[in-house]
């Protein structure tokens, strides 16, 4: 696994295991679904699926174009993929800042998986006196994610006969460079809250991932746009012990 994500995970899992002594900090742990479209603006004709290309032409002495190749194939520059998996929110009191840990199906293929770490400004906002909420957020998020590449170039072919096929033997390394990526994110939702805490919540939220990617280090996006319905439970971590009252009554508060 990439350092940068490793190095996240291990800050992530160490802060978890402190918050217990620490008063004031929250963690959101709940399960995500949706879809998203990948807007990964390649250039075909300088990928890998070129020699494919070059393949079929062979076979065509009468000629082959790029152009007729591309509308055979159905190349799109975008495709839609569900999405699924895991979030943690850890957040401190009342600042509008969260840590965002999320292990999630890749935004190019279901059957792989992106990790991400975010560091994210918003906060939910109160509808009135209700258990309704409104989110905004935005910030940077790290992302490795292990279905970018073939996955991509393959998912990109709009003919479904044509996918399916070229799916049993394409698979070059990493065609598409660096799976990794550094994204600008924003999401917009709403929820409601449930329980006598309001420690569990329901919610929807649109989200949009803008690559922020160098690209003389990979030309290809991780530009996407999605929606999802989630699930979370959150945790408080007031820093306080309760030891047994030897009356038999409550627990004493310190």
């Amino acid at each position: 696994m990439d350092k940068k994500i490793s190095t996240t995970l291990f800050s992530f899992f160490l802060l978890l295991s402190i918050l217990p002594a620490q008063g004031g900090f929250r963690l959101q742990f709940g399960m995500n679904m949706g879809a998203s479209q990948l807007h990964h603006g390649i250039r075909f004709e300088d990928s890998k699926l070129n020699l494919h290309y070059k393949s079929i032409a062979l076979t065509h002495p009468e000629g082959y174009t790029w152009g007729q190749f591309k509308e055979d194939f159905g190349l799109r520059e975008e495709f839609i993929q569900p999405r699924f998996g895991f979030s943690a929110h850890v957040s401190y009191r009342n600042l509008p800042v969260f840590l965002i840990v999320d292990a999630m199906s890749s935004s190019s293929s279901y059957e792989k998986m992106a990790y991400s770490g975010t560091i994210a400004m918003g906060k939910n906002f109160d509808i009135g006196r209700t258990d309704f909420f409104v989110t905004a957020l935005g910030g940077y998020k790290y992302v490795k994610d292990f279905g970018f590449g073939s996955q991509t170039l393959i998912n990109s072919i709009g003919n479904d006969e044509q996918r399916y096929l070229l799916s049993q033997y394409f698979n070059p390394e990493k065609p598409l460079g660096p799976q990794t990526g550094n994204l600008f994110t924003m999401r917009l939702g709403f929820g409601q809250t449930f329980g006598t805490d309001d420690n569990f919540s329901i919610g929807l939220e649109a989200f949009g991932e803008l690559d922020l990617t160098d690209k003389t280090t990979r030309q290809a996006r991780m530009t996407n746009l999605g929606l999802q319905v989630y699930a979370r439970f959150m945790l408080e971590f007031a820093g306080r012990y309760y030891y047994p009252d030897p009356g038999g009554g409550r627990p004493s508060n310190f």
